[in-house]
Order: structure tokens, then sequence, then C-alpha cells
């Protein structure tokens, strides 16, 4: 071995011999000054939600609600520790405000709605000065303890330790696996390239809009007691083909969607191994790289995607075009969720101006150069209720993600599908207009309601509610004889590819596979045939 090798090579022999030693006690007297539970509690919330939600939730989301909140618990604990001159105690009682403001959302979330001898007392009326009771009881008894509390500290050291550990080995696991996705890819501006070839009708622009639970016509006379024949109408007059017995394949947006834009169905994901969380990520891979988009890419199409508001159709590494202006991320949803911010949730303004946004984005798409196939996600008239029947944004206070009884405000509903279809209208009609080559567009829900829906006893009147969908297609040069009443999502690209392309999809059962939210795989009911 050479001398130059020798003298690279780390001389251990130079650390303090105590090194060890030495890094325990910094460690300790850190930890007396700033208890270590202090800080891993205020962040473990955190790390907790983005490693149950890896696969949809970029890292950087996580920087600022880390630093919002250590600064705000670090500032708590050092002026709790200058009131009660003992770093323990003040330490102890600032973990127990973040547990208590932390968990209070999943507490509410278990209790709602909870009726003892016929009076409700799941309520935030009642729940919230219940824990103000508790955290005033704990804090007033760790003040006026006598003991040296430094052995309580260690254990809630102990505590923190584990369950960061726990969501730190999750991310780490999936990183190993996956990779991090780090940042938001920027929304790409048209370049205005390629040129339409207006003399190629196997060109036309196509449009796949996603109207997030828009119930069928038949739905929302039965169950909601609203004629929506004035908007059918208007797109049958358009030259539309309304689907007028059409059901969704799935029950659940992310399997919907997977499974149109890839014109089958999940068997291979539901049947596999894998657990649920890798089926989802699964799920949510191809919707983001989908077999719609594939092969549309491979014929010249310029693939857009335009978002509003849903995680995993927001934004899109895939496409060659992305819009979407930012409300409130998913991510500082589930936040806000499962704390105490649940009870004053502010305006979600940043939402609604998604929604329009998105609409107003559609609307342009006919001026850029190159045929193009945009696919449009618009969470609404699915809750929150942002919109009144006129468009006037309203004070909504968050609902928890997939909550069932988000629906139950009927008037809501239909207020908001009332203003939704206005914009639709427009849309529509701004689209034909401005197209030079007649386009392709294919309107649909991703699933129905659920005002009535009991997941405890599924009923044929609870699975139609959920699974009957609105479907309209504008597909030009006669392609509307293609079309059949219960047409389902699954087959509408096998349809317009094999009439407007030549391709030869087969075309497959039209099936209503019905599954509920944390469960998305285990279905309910025997799919059945349309």
């Amino acid at each position: 071995m050479s001398s130059k090798t020798k003298k690279n090579r780390t001389n251990f022999s130079t650390l303090p011999k105590n090194f060890d030693r030495l890094i325990i006690d910094k460690l300790r007297t850190f930890n007396e000054r700033i208890p270590l539970h202090v800080i891993l509690f205020a962040v473990f919330p955190v790390l907790f939600i983005y490693s149950t939600n890896i696969d949809e939730v970029f890292l950087e989301e996580t920087f600022l609600p880390i630093f919002v909140i250590l600064t705000i618990t670090l500032g708590v604990f050092f002026l709790t520790r200058f009131i009660l001159k003992d770093p323990f105690k003040a330490g102890i009682i600032t973990t127990i405000a973040l547990i208590i403001f932390f968990s209070y959302g999943h507490v509410f979330e278990s209790i709602e709605g909870l009726k003892i001898f016929g009076f409700q007392i799941g309520r935030n009326k009642f729940l919230l000065p219940s824990v103000l009771v508790i955290f005033i009881a704990l804090s007033a008894l760790t003040w006026h303890s006598k003991k040296n509390q430094k052995s309580v500290s260690n254990f809630l050291n102990i505590m923190a330790v584990v369950l960061v550990s726990i969501s730190l080995i999750n991310i780490g696991s999936y990183a190993i696996q996956n990779g991090i996705r780090i940042s938001e890819i920027e929304p790409r501006i048209s370049t205005g390239t390629g040129e339409k070839s207006v003399d190629t009708p196997n060109n036309p622009d196509i449009y796949y809009i996603i109207l997030d639970g828009y119930a069928r016509a038949s739905t929302l006379e039965k169950v909601y007691g609203f004629d929506n024949s004035k908007f059918i109408g208007n797109l049958k007059n358009k030259g539309f083909y309304v689907a007028d017995k059409s059901k969704s394949n799935y029950s659940i947006t992310h399997l919907s969607l997977a499974s149109s834009l890839n014109m089958n169905y999940l068997t291979s994901v539901a049947n596999s191994s894998k657990s649920e969380t890798e089926k989802r990520r699964r799920v949510n891979e191809i919707i983001r790289s989908s077999e719609v988009s594939k092969v549309l890419k491979s014929r010249g199409y310029t693939y857009i995607n335009i978002g509003s508001g849903w995680g995993t159709t927001s934004k899109n590494p895939y496409a060659d075009l992305v819009f979407y202006r930012q409300g409130r991320s998913e991510f500082t949803k589930i936040l806000f969720q499962t704390s105490l911010l649940v009870i004053a949730e502010p305006v979600q303004s940043g939402d609604a101006e998604s929604i329009l946004a998105a609409f107003e984005k559609l609307s342009e798409i006919p001026e850029l150069k190159a045929p193009t196939f945009t696919f449009a996600h618009i969470v609404s008239p699915h809750p929150p209720y942002l919109f009144d029947r006129d468009g006037n944004q309203r004070s909504v206070y968050f609902q928890r993600l997939g909550k069932l009884d988000s629906w139950r405000e009927k008037n809501k509903y239909i207020d908001q599908l009332i203003f939704i279809n206005k914009k639709t209208r427009q849309v529509v009609e701004d689209i034909l207009m401005k197209s030079t080559i007649p386009p392709i567009i294919i309107i649909q829900g991703d699933h129905g309601t659920a005002l009535n829906t009991d997941l405890g006893s599924v009923t044929k009147e609870n699975l139609a509610e959920r699974m009957d969908i609105l479907n309209t297609y504008y597909l030009p040069m006669g392609g509307n004889k293609i079309l059949y009443e219960n047409i389902t999502p699954v087959n509408s690209f096998r349809k317009v590819f094999n009439y407007y392309f030549g391709t030869d999809y087969e075309y497959l059962d039209d099936l209503s596979y019905y599954s509920v939210y944390g469960k998305d795989f285990e279905f309910l009911t025997e799919p059945s045939k349309k």
C-alpha cells in the first residue's frame, strides 16, 4: 500500500477516546434545554400524513408545514418554560397541546353524529370544550406536581422516537422501491408548435371531461326531485348523444378513471397479491400514464392535462402540457382534516378558483395548434359545495375526503350542479365554435351521488344512485351510430378508436363494481351486466 493511500485513510485513533460518550452528553444537554419529544411530536403529524400518502404527495409540500409547526411549537415551549422555569414541565405541557391539537380531527371523525339516548353528542360544540378541559387538567397536574418530571419526559422521548421512526422507515422503504418525488412539475405553456392538419378528418381534437360526482338524469329526478332535461336537451340540440341508461364501472374516482383511461377493468390489479397501498399506487400511476394517452400520443396528438384540485389528476409528468391553478393541496387538506383546524377551515376560494380556471382553459384549447387530446378532471358538482346556482362562492368548511355524509346537503348539490351545467354549456359552445375540425367531446361523471347510500346495507336503490352517471358524447361524421343507451366508460375509447382510427378493439361487457373508500378492491356486489 502506498504512503499516499495511507494518508487518505481515516485515522480513528485521532478521535477523542470517549467520542460516543461525548455525543450522548451533548444530546443529554440538549434534551435538558429542549426535550426531544417536543420537536419529534411537532414533526410527526406531517411525517405520518406524508408516509401514508407518499404516492400522491410531493416532498416539498411538507417543508412549509414543518417549518410553521416547529416555529409555533418552539415559541409555545419557550414561553411556557419562561413561566414555569422548568424545561421538563414546559415540554410535557407543549407535547400535550400538540397531541390534542393533531388528534382532534381523528377523534371528531370517529364520534361525529354519535347519539346517546337520542341526544347527538358527536358535535364540535361538545367535543371542543371537552378537550379543552382535558388539556387544562393535564397541564395543571403537570404544573403543580412536586415530583421531578424528567422520567415522564424521557417516556415521551421514547414514544416520539418510535412513532417518528415508523414513519421514516415507511418513507425509506418507499424511496428504495420507487424513489421520492421532490417537487411538483411546473405548468407548461403551449409553444404553438406543429400545424393542425385541417385536411385530415381523422385528427380531430379530443376532449375527455370528467364532471366528478355528476349523476344521471333519472337519479336527479328520483332522488333529488330535480329535472335536468333543459341541460340534457341543450346537449342533444348541439348533436350530443346522451347515454341515458349509463352506469359507472367503479364507484370510486381513482378506480373509475383508471378503468376508462385504460379501456379495461382493473381485474389484474384487484387480484394481485400486493398490499392495498401498492394497488392504489398502481392505479394512480396508470391514470397518469394511461393507454388512451399513449395511443393518441403515438398518432401525433399533444396530450394536455387540466387539473382542478384532486391530487392524482392535478399534475401529470406524462402530459405534454399541464394547466393547473393551484388551490390548497391534498396534503394541506388532510392536515386540516386531522387537526383542530377542522373547526375553523377558511373559505375554500383556492379550490373554487381552480375549478373556474379549468373551464376557462378548456375554452382556449381549440386555439392551440396540432391535434390535441385534453383530459380535464373537474371536481364538481361533487362536494364541497363551493358555488351557489349563480356561481357565487360559498363559505365552505372542510369536508373530509371520502366521507359520504358530505353529500347530505341536497339543495346545495343541486345548486352547484346548476352552475356547473352553465359552465359546461359555455365550454361546449366555445369548443365547437373555435374548432377548425369538428372535435370529439366526451363528458362523463366518474360515479354518481351518495345522498342515500348506507354502507351497512347495500340495496339496489342506493347502488343505482352511486353508479348511475351522466355519459354524453359529441362524435362528428356519424359517430353517434356506434353508441348505445347503456354504454359504460370502459368502452368509450374502444368505440372512438375503432370508428375514427380503424383499430380493432374488442368491446367489453358493461359491468359495474361497487366498493367503498378504504376497501377499494373489496367489492360488495357481484359485477352486473347492463
